[in-house]
């Protein structure tokens, strides 16, 4: 949690690494404390900002979740990609493939990827949806649906809250730009 934080600092004051301090960080193992300074996350960091959050999320992953966490959260986050077109997916249905509370699961997916399952699911679904709408041969219904939305006009507006454009837009653009 401390990693997340100073992490978390960083990108939202955009201070420098240099002002942040020591700060101890439990060791769930042996109890013991640790010493980790912000320049140790550096790479992670950096990893973060250019490929996405997974990175760093498999990183904590590795260190501060028990082995069997650790493969439930992997098992749950496999069985999202490939499920994203069941417009059924639930909290509770991934939850409980975790045998955890829908309140624990979403605290510690959250705590992981920095963002809520839901949006998570969002993020992919859209990344998929841009991937598709690049295609000339998909109608934006057919996009709609492959990425789990029941209804295209929700899933426009989904579209244009995280892409500040419609669909027909990103698609217009994408092919005026090519």
């Amino acid at each position: 949690d401390a990693i997340i934080s100073g992490a978390n600092k960083i990108y939202s004051e955009r201070q420098s690494v240099d002002e942040l301090n020591v700060f101890p960080v439990p060791d769930g193992d042996t109890g013991t404390n640790m010493s980790m300074t912000m320049k140790a996350c550096i790479p992670g960091l950096r990893t973060a900002r250019d490929s996405g959050i997974s990175e760093v999320a498999k990183s904590v992953l590795s260190q501060y979740l028990t082995p069997y966490r650790r493969t439930q959260i992997e098992t749950v986050v496999n069985f999202i990609s490939e499920h994203l077109a069941d417009s059924d997916l639930t909290i509770k249905q991934l939850s409980d493939m975790c045998r955890l509370s829908e309140v624990h699961f979403r605290r510690i997916f959250a705590s992981v990827y920095h963002q809520s399952p839901v949006k998570f699911i969002t993020d992919l679904r859209i990344k998929k949806a841009k991937e598709l709408l690049m295609r000339k041969d998909c109608s934006i219904a057919s996009v709609a649906e492959s990425c789990g939305f029941q209804n295209p006009y929700y899933f426009s507006k989904v579209f244009k809250a995280e892409m500040h454009m419609t669909p027909s837009e990103f698609r217009h653009l994408y092919q005026f730009s090519s």
